[in-house]
């Protein structure tokens, strides 16, 4: 096995990964041999992950697109940021309008 050099070898051993831990979460015991390759294989992705530079990314965008690929609906918290920002000026301490200000462009943002 070699490094990994390319996004389509990284996404192919990231696949061979997850499937021999989808194999031990069902509780199904792997060989020495797996064993192994399951080693080399988080070396080999880790070091080609530290590797690489990830282009800019605006946070917003990206937390709504990690927790919709979690499975959360955007009603869950769309919701939850929606009462935070709606929450009156004397239930926040001193200093927290800021907070609030913000929770309130996020929540506007992401849930439009």
């Amino acid at each position: 096995m070699k490094a990994i050099e390319t996004r389509e070898e990284f996404h192919h051993y990231v696949d061979v990964m997850e499937q021999l831990d989808r194999r031990t979460e069902r509780g199904e015991s792997l060989t020495p041999e797996e064993h192994a390759l399951r080693k080399l294989l988080e070396h080999l992705i880790q070091e080609y992950d530290d590797k690489i530079e990830l282009p800019y990314s605006p946070p917003y965008p990206t937390v709504l697109y990690l927790l919709e690929r979690q499975g959360y609906a955007r009603s869950t918290y769309c919701g939850f940021l929606d009462r935070v920002a709606s929450l009156p000026k004397s239930s926040m301490v001193s200093g927290k309008s800021v907070k609030r200000m913000r929770a309130n462009s996020r929540s506007s943002f992401i849930c439009r």
